[in-house]
C-alpha cells in the first residue's frame, strides 16, 4: 500500500497552523492566522499547483511563498530565513489523522510505503516525531525524486525503489483527487480516495474505492 502523508495519515492542516503561529511569534508578530494565513494559503496553492504543472520547483515554493506574502503586507522580513524557520517548526509537528496509528497493527502483513509531496527534511522529521516512525517499509518524498505527484516520474521512482515492475496488488491511498488519485490511476494503480469530509467529487477523476475513515482500509484488503 502506498500512502499519501498530508491529510491522509498526518494532520497537515493543524500542523501548518501551529508552525505558522510559532514562526510569526518568534519574530514578535502576533495574530498571524487571522492577519496573514488566508493570503499565504492562496499564494502557496498557486505555487504548489505550479510545481505539479512543472512551472515551479519545490525550492522555488520555499523561496517565493513568504517573499510574496511579505511584499503584499509590506513586512520587512527576510523570506528565505523565515521559510527555513517555518519548515523547522513544521517538522516538529506530528499530528495524526484519526486511525493512522492503528493501521500497522490492523494489517501486519502489508508492505507500507509513504509517498508525499513536500520538503524531504521536514516530512522525515514529522514522521520521526510521530508514532508512525517505525511503520513504513519505504519513505519517498517528492523533493528527493525531482518529481511531484501526479507526475509519472515519482511513480517510476517509487516502483523502482520497491523493485516492482507491475502495479497489480498496489493500492494508492490519499486525500487529493488531483494529486494522489489521478497520479495513481494514470500509472495503472488501484486507488482509494480518503474523503473524511464527504466532499462531492466534481472532477473527472474516478477512484477505484472511496472511504471516509482509515479503519475501512482493512475491509478493502479483505475484499
Amino acid at each position: 500500500m502506498i500512502f499519501d502523508l498530508d491529510d491522509t495519515l498526518l494532520d497537515f492542516q493543524q500542523a501548518e497552523i501551529e508552525a505558522f503561529e510559532k514562526t510569526f511569534s518568534n519574530y514578535n508578530i502576533q495574530n498571524s492566522i487571522s492577519t496573514y494565513k488566508k493570503d499565504y494559503d492562496a499564494i502557496s496553492r498557486v505555487l504548489w499547483d505550479g510545481v505539479q504543472d512543472g512551472i515551479f520547483t519545490i525550492a522555488q515554493v520555499g523561496e517565493y511563498r513568504f517573499k510574496r506574502l511579505f511584499e503584499k503586507h509590506k513586512l520587512d522580513l527576510e523570506a528565505v530565513s523565515f521559510n527555513k524557520d517555518y519548515l523547522f517548526n513544521l517538522g516538529q509537528q506530528s499530528n495524526l489523522i484519526e486511525g493512522a496509528e492503528q493501521i500497522a497493527t490492523t494489517l501486519p502483513n502489508i508492505k507500507f510505503v509513504a509517498l508525499s509531496n513536500g520538503f524531504t527534511k521536514t516530512q522525515l522529521s514529522r514522521i520521526a516525531n510521530s508514532p508512525l516512525k517505525d511503520l513504513f517499509d519505504e519513505i519517498i518524498i517528492s523533493e528527493m525524486t525531482g518529481f511531484e505527484k501526479p507526475q509519472k516520474g515519482i511513480f517510476d521512482y517509487t516502483m523502482n525503489q520497491l523493485s516492482l515492475s507491475e502495479t497489480d496488488g498496489v493500492l494508492m491511498i490519499g486525500d487529493s483527487l488531483s494529486s494522489d488519485i489521478a497520479g495513481g490511476l494514470n500509472y495503472g494503480m488501484d486507488t482509494c480516495w480518503f474523503n473524511p469530509h464527504r466532499k462531492t467529487n466534481e472532477s473527472f477523476v474516478t477512484p477505484t474505492y472511496e472511504i471516509k475513515s482509515l479503519d475501512e482500509i482493512a475491509d478493502l484488503v479483505k475484499k
